[in-house]
């Protein structure tokens, strides 16, 4: 048999439990969010590269730093 101060415990435990992992959730959720903002931003900065358009012109297209457009044409090649 348990104790009410047992069962307080295990209530408290598992009520912080829930919102640990509904926090965590949320937090999940939002690091996905701008991660995937972020790779679209790169994505766009390809394309107008590969279209020809000069770094610095990317760079306030795909709202990226000149360095982050220099680093993705570099990788493309260009």
């Amino acid at each position: 048999m348990i104790t009410n101060f047992e069962r307080i415990i295990q209530e408290t435990w598992r009520k912080y439990r829930i919102e640990g992992m509904a926090q965590g959730r949320a937090e999940g959720l939002a690091l996905g969010r701008e991660e995937g903002i972020l790779e679209g931003k790169k994505l766009t900065a390809r394309n107008a590269l590969r279209m020809g358009l000069a770094p610095e012109q990317v760079a306030r297209l795909a709202e990226l730093s000149l360095a982050e457009v220099l680093q993705l044409r570099e990788e493309l090649g260009n």
